[in-house]
C-alpha cells in the first residue's frame, strides 16, 4: 500500500491538509526531530545535558508570536510587556519538548511500515477525522476516507511521514499513560448523565417569596456565616487599566477624495459605462456582486430624502452623489411600475463607505504616541488632561475576561496581566481607535476582609432564613401532598403549577435553574403521584413525575466510539501533563538566557 501511495499529488488537496499538519506541529512547538540542538548559534540553555540554541528559542518565540497574533481581530503590536511574556512561554516550550525528545530517545520505539499502513487505515489523525471532505452530516465518513487513501492518484506521502514521526510520541504517551480506561459503565452513566430526560410537574416555594417576612441578619451571624464560607469569598486575581481612546475619524481630506472618486463614477456613467459593472468592480455595498441590485421599494419604503429623489427620477435615470454621515451612494432607476400608492421603484446603487486614509491614521497614530512619550513623565492621567483628552479607568477585571468599558479587547487583557504596575503600553489599533493603556493596579487572588462582603453577607444570611421559612412552609404541607393529587395541593398552598419537560440530569430546570437535587429528585420519585417536599439550595418542592425518557440505545451504540475516544484522550492529556511535571521537577536545567543577556549589553 505504501507504494501506492506514492503517486502524484492533487495540489489543491495537498495545500489543505497541509495547513492542518502545520497547525498539528505548532501545538509541539516543531518537529521534535527538528529542535536537536545542532543548529548554530548561541546556547542558551540545557536539559539534562541537551544544549538548547537561539535558533530553537527563537523559531519557539516566532510560533508564540503567531499564535498570540493569529486569533485576534485587533492589529497587536508586540508590547514589551507581552514579549517578555510569550519569551517566557517560548523557553518552557523548549523545555518541555527537550524533555519529550530524551524521554523518546531513551524510548527508542520501532516502528514498522505495517503499522503505518494499518495506523493510516485505520485511526486517522483527528485533523482529517474533521476535514470536511470526510464528513457526512457533520460526522467523520469513513468510507469517503478509504476511497480518498485507495485513490492512486493522490499523493499521500506527506501523511504516510507525519504518521512516521508522531507514532513513537503516540506510542509514548500510550506508555506514559497505560492506566487511563475508560468503561463502559462509565460510558453509560454519562451518556445517560446527559441525554436521558425526564418530564414533570413541580409546585415551588422560593425564597424569594418571604422578602416581606421579618427577618434580620445580626453581626454574629453575618460572621459565623463568613467563617463557614471564606472560600466563597476569594477573588481571583484581577487587574485595572486607565486608558485614553482616541477615535480613527474620517477627516474633511478624506470626504473630499471620496467624493472626487464618486464624481469619477459619474463621468464615468456619462461616457457610457454600464452602471450594473461600475457597481460590480467598485460598489463597496452588500449587493456589489449583483452588480447594484438593491430591489424594487414603494413609496414610504425608503428614508424620505431618498424616497423623494428616487420617485423623481425617470427609469434609467441617475441620481448625482448622495452624502451621507458613513457613505457616499449613487443610484440609478431601473424600472418604475404601478401607479399611484402601488407605484413602484427598481434601483441598483454605487455605494462607498467614508473611511479614514493613511494619512488621518497615521496621524492618530502619532497623537497616541506623542501622549504615550508625556505620560511617561507623569502618568497617562496627567498626560491625557493637560492635552484636554478623557481619561478613563476600568473597574477590576479578570484575565481572559471581557474588559469594562473596552469589550472584547484581547490586547488590553493581556497586556493588563503582562505589564508591570505603572507601565504605559504601546498604542493598540482596536476597532477603529487607537489606544494608550496604564497598568493602575494589579491584586492577587485572595479572600476579600468580612468589611469588604458585609452587604453581600448580609444578603446572604437573610436568604438562608428566607429559605428555612420556605422549608418549612412546604414542610406544613407534608400531610396534605400525601393524600391530593397536586393541582388540589397547588390550590390548597396558594401556588402555581410549572412545568419542567426533557430535563437531563445535566440541564436546568425552566424558571428555577440549575437545581441537580430538584432533578435527580423527579427522576427518583414514583410516577403518577405527589412527591415531596425535596428541599435544595433553591427552595422547596412538591413535584409529580411524567415520564422519563430513556436513551436510544441505536444512538448510544452509534455515537460510543467517538466517546469512548473523547473520554480516552481527555484522561491521558491529564495523565501526560502530570508525568511531563514530574519528568521536570527531575530535569536538570540550565537556564543561560540571563547571562547572555548580559554578554550581549556588555
Amino acid at each position: 500500500m505504501l507504494q501506492s501511495m506514492r503517486q502524484n499529488t492533487k495540489t489543491v488537496l495537498w495545500i489543505v491538509i497541509a495547513a492542518f499538519v502545520g497547525l498539528i506541529f505548532a501545538v509541539w512547538g516543531a518537529d521534535l526531530r527538528g529542535t536537536s540542538g545542532s543548529q548554530p548559534g548561541y546556547v542558551i540553555g540545557e536539559v539534562n545535558g541537551r544544549s538548547l540554541t537561539v535558533d530553537d528559542f527563537e523559531r519557539a518565540f516566532n510560533e508564540e508570536t503567531a499564535a498570540y497574533r493569529g486569533s485576534a481581530e485587533e492589529d497587536l503590536p508586540l508590547l514589551p510587556s507581552v514579549a517578555r511574556l510569550l519569551r517566557e512561554r517560548a523557553w518552557q516550550r523548549l523545555v518541555h519538548t527537550a524533555i519529550v525528545e530524551g524521554a523518546l530517545k531513551k524510548a527508542s520505539i520501532p516502528i514498522s511500515d505495517e503499522e503505518i499502513v494499518y495506523t493510516i487505515r485505520s485511526n486517522p489523525p483527528e485533523f482529517l477525522r474533521m476535514n470536511e471532505a470526510f464528513l457526512t452530516n457533520g460526522r467523520f465518513d469513513y468510507q469517503k476516507y478509504r476511497e480518498a487513501i485507495d485513490d492512486p492518484t493522490v499523493d499521500w506521502r506527506w501523511l504516510e511521514q507525519y504518521v512516521r514521526e508522531q507514532l513513537p510520541l503516540g506510542h509514548l504517551r500510550q506508555r506514559v499513560a497505560i492506566n487511563a480506561r475508560v468503561t463502559e459503565g462509565e460510558l453509560r452513566d454519562l451518556y445517560v448523565q446527559n441525554n436521558e430526560t425526564v418530564d414533570f410537574s413541580f409546585v415551588a416555594f422560593l425564597p424569594s417569596e418571604y422578602e416581606d417576612a421579618a427577618v434580620s441578619a445580626s453581626p454574629a451571624e453575618m460572621n459565623a456565616y463568613y467563617e463557614a464560607h471564606r472560600e466563597e469569598f476569594r477573588v481571583p486575581d484581577r487587574a485595572t487599566l486607565g486608558y485614553v481612546a482616541l477615535p480613527v475619524l474620517p477627516s474633511d481630506e478624506d470626504r473630499a477624495y471620496l467624493r472626487s472618486r464618486m464624481e469619477e463614477m459619474l463621468q464615468r456613467l456619462s461616457e457610457g459605462t454600464p452602471f450594473e459593472d461600475l457597481a460590480r468592480y467598485h460598489s463597496e455595498g452588500p449587493t456589489a456582486k449583483q452588480g447594484g441590485a438593491i430591489g424594487s421599494f414603494r413609496r414610504g419604503d425608503l428614508t424620505p430624502d431618498l424616497d423623494e429623489l428616487a420617485f423623481s427620477l425617470p427609469a434609467g435615470g441617475t441620481s448625482g452623489v448622495i452624502e451621507g454621515p458613513r457613505s457616499f451612494q449613487i443610484v440609478q432607476v431601473v424600472e418604475r411600475t404601478g401607479s399611484g400608492a402601488a407605484e413602484s421603484v427598481g434601483l441598483r446603487q454605487i455605494l462607498m463607505n467614508v473611511e479614514a486614509g493613511g494619512e488621518t491614521v497615521e496621524s492618530v497614530r502619532l497623537a497616541a504616541e506623542d501622549l504615550r512619550t508625556r505620560a511617561a513623565s507623569g502618568g497617562l492621567r496627567g498626560a491625557a488632561e493637560a492635552t484636554g483628552i478623557v481619561y478613563r479607568e476600568t473597574s477590576p477585571f479578570e484575565e481572559g475576561v471581557v474588559v469594562p468599558g473596552l469589550g472584547a479587547f484581547r490586547g488590553a487583557n493581556l497586556f493588563a496581566f503582562a505589564g508591570r504596575i505603572g507601565e504605559i503600553g504601546e498604542p493598540i489599533f482596536h476597532d477603529e481607535t487607537y489606544y494608550v493603556l496604564e497598568v493602575v493596579s494589579r491584586d492577587t487572588s485572595h479572600v476579600e476582609p468580612f468589611e469588604a462582603v458585609s452587604t453581600s453577607l448580609r444578603e446572604r444570611v437573610l436568604r438562608e432564613k428566607r429559605l428555612a421559612l420556605a422549608r418549612a412552609d412546604a414542610e406544613r404541607f407534608r400531610a396534605e401532598a400525601e393524600r391530593s393529587d397536586l393541582p388540589s395541593l397547588a390550590r390548597k398552598v396558594g401556588r402555581e403549577i410549572r412545568r419542567a419537560d426533557l430535563v437531563s440530569r445535566a440541564g436546568s430546570v425552566p424558571t428555577i435553574g440549575r437545581d441537580s437535587r430538584l432533578i435527580l429528585a423527579a427522576f427518583a420519585a414514583p410516577g403518577g403521584s405527589t412527591f415531596g417536599p425535596v428541599d435544595t439550595d433553591f427552595g422547596a418542592f412538591y413535584l409529580v413525575r411524567e415520564k422519563v425518557t430513556p436513551i436510544d440505545e441505536e444512538r448510544y451504540v452509534a455515537e460510543k466510539a467517538y466517546f469512548i475516544r473523547s473520554l480516552l484522550a481527555e484522561r491521558q492529556e491529564y495523565l501526560f501533563a502530570q508525568w511531563l511535571q514530574s519528568e521536570r521537577e527531575k530535569a536538570k536545567i540550565k537556564d543561560m538566557r540571563p547571562a547572555l543577556s548580559e554578554m550581549e549589553e556588555g
